[in-house]
């Protein structure tokens, strides 16, 4: 039984132990959409599953939210939108999936209103939920703030853009939009602060809490921003040709369509789950090869919110971004992982001889002596010269994590910067047994951190609950969860042992989080000066 199927099968075990715990009932919590409770779970409070939108039509924009008339008991952490449950290939989750978890302290008190911290989960735009048996805001509720957790709509019900039908794009983002709307009306009910909320994302959910930053529609709905691992310029965070997709999607079940219209007419009737199944890709030796739908370019004449209506570069050159944001970016130092893993040893022949299909997807060349320039360049840079083996899997690591993460966190910084605004970053290397989604990669026993590894030193995810924090775990806990919630509180992630210094424009200060917390400078800076120039040249979007 492979990694993978060992997760799921602790999964649905403690799902059923937390239903069996969850028997002691918070007192009623009143909303315009009915009364509720929650559990309790020694020491804080969850509200698991409220409806904060509803989905009235497929690939449409959300619709208002649900109402009962009876308590509703808001217990069910468990609920995912469509998708295709990891290596298994099973279609999982539900099209109706717009609900938030929230986590509070014992005692909600609306004369002390406590600042809101809202995560939006990862996942390619195509995987992932808010789920509390990963997502856990214990750890951040004990320093004092609320926790909201969302979940928004994934890959076709997502983000299908058909430009020439009302089915414009985006959903997915505006579903997020929608959460924040609802957070902004209910959050007093639960003793959060309306005004004082911080987003904070991972890998796609920085993608999405970037947008956000640059989106009218979302303008007030939040005061700060935390993007862990991404942001618009990675290569997965734009589609330009989202009716390419559409048609492969079609096609894939089993129709030849080019019209947008009787695209949609078969999608909009066709069974969930063969969608799902239909949408993935195999992302095995081909990290290239993204998943089919990701934010998109919208029809200012169809749309009736546009959300993204130009590439992420223009956009960023474009919009004034308000000046006051303060932003914690950072990265992981060893973020690819989790995609070298992906490739097998035996594998790596095939990467060898043809190394162009792991080029970014936002690059655009002129003639192929562009794309031999590059990949020779790659070769020196990350492989020494040297033919790709058993051998590579460190180059190969650094590669991914430089042209997928590192670098275009880099880029976003001196965007921010240049807008005025207050940044800080950080680099997170701390490696021990919650690295978690370092133990399922390919590559477990990899010295560093993983990509998504810093999560589980701000959430508490059920695979540990059960055992005692090592003491150094429970000092990087601390350290994180206590510069997260300062930054929430106050704009400022300095803690009583660290004075985080903030990046200016001539001289980026990053926070070291490894086995000693301390300032440093840039990092990597050779390599971050090879893809400065690599998208001089032929950044495509």
């Amino acid at each position: 039984m492979d990694a993978t199927r060992v997760l799921v099968v602790i999964y649905l075990l403690c799902t059923s132990v937390m239903f069996v715990l969850c028997t002691l009932f918070t007192s009623e919590v009143k909303l315009p959409q009915g009364t509720l409770k929650g559990v309790k779970l020694g020491g804080y409070n969850a509200y698991l599953g409220i409806p904060y939108a509803s989905v009235p039509k497929r690939f449409h924009e959300p619709g208002p939210a649900p109402t009962w008339t009876n308590t509703f008991y808001a217990t069910d952490g468990s609920i995912k939108c469509s998708q295709t449950l990891a290596m298994l290939k099973i279609a999982v989750g539900r099209e109706d999936c717009l609900v938030a978890n929230i986590y509070t302290p014992n005692e909600i008190r609306p004369s002390n209103l406590l600042p809101v911290m809202v995560f939006i989960h990862g996942g390619g735009f195509y995987f992932g939920s808010n789920t509390n048996l990963l997502y856990d805001g214990k750890y951040l509720v004990k320093k004092g703030v609320i926790v909201v957790t969302i979940n928004y709509r994934l890959g076709a019900f997502g983000f299908l853009c058909l430009n020439d039908t009302e089915v414009t794009g985006n959903m997915g983002l505006k579903d997020q939009v929608a959460a924040l709307k609802w957070i902004n009306q209910n959050i007093e009910s639960f003793g959060g602060d309306p005004n004082s909320v911080t987003l904070i994302g991972e890998s796609a959910g920085a993608t999405s809490v970037h947008y956000l930053s640059l989106s009218e529609s979302s303008k007030g709905l939040f005061k700060r921003i935390i993007l862990e691992s991404g942001s618009i310029l990675i290569p997965i965070s734009f589609e330009e040709n989202p009716l390419d997709k559409a048609i492969l999607l079609a096609s894939r079940l089993g129709y030849n369509l080019t019209d947008q219209n009787e695209i949609l007419k078969v999608l909009q009737y066709a069974d969930e789950k063969d969608i799902v199944k239909a949408s993935d890709t195999n992302k095995k030796n081909n990290n290239g090869e993204s998943f089919i739908f990701q934010p998109c370019s919208e029809n200012t004449e169809k749309s009736k919110n546009p959300f993204i209506t130009i590439s992420p570069r223009n956009l960023l050159n474009s919009f004034q971004l308000d000046p006051n944001i303060e932003v914690i970016i950072g990265f992981n130092d060893k973020e690819g992982v989790m995609f070298a893993g992906e490739f097998k040893s035996m594998d790596l022949d095939n990467l060898e001889k043809n190394l162009t299909k792991i080029i970014p997807r936002n690059l655009r060349f002129q003639n192929q002596n562009e794309i031999t320039e590059l990949v020779k360049g790659i070769r020196k840079l990350y492989f020494e010269d040297k033919p790709i083996t058993r051998a590579s899997y460190d180059g190969l690591i650094n590669y991914f994590s430089d042209s997928i993460i590192i670098y275009p966190s880099i880029e976003t910084t001196h965007y921010f910067l240049k807008a005025n605004a207050t940044v800080y970053n950080y680099i997170f290397k701390y490696d021990s047994i919650r690295n978690l989604n370092k133990f399922v990669s390919g590559l477990p026993l990899t010295p560093g951190a993983n990509h998504a590894d810093e999560l589980f030193y701000i959430f508490d995810p059920i695979f540990y609950k059960f055992l005692p924090n090592l003491p150094k775990d429970e000092k990087m806990i601390d350290a994180m969860t206590s510069s997260w919630t300062n930054f929430a509180r106050t704009g400022n992630p300095s803690t009583t042992n660290v004075n985080w210094v903030k990046s200016e424009r001539n001289k980026l200060n990053f926070l070291s989080l490894g086995n000693e917390i301390k300032l440093t400078s840039l990092p990597f800076e050779e390599r971050i000066s090879f893809w400065r120039e690599v998208y001089r040249k032929y950044a495509a979007y």
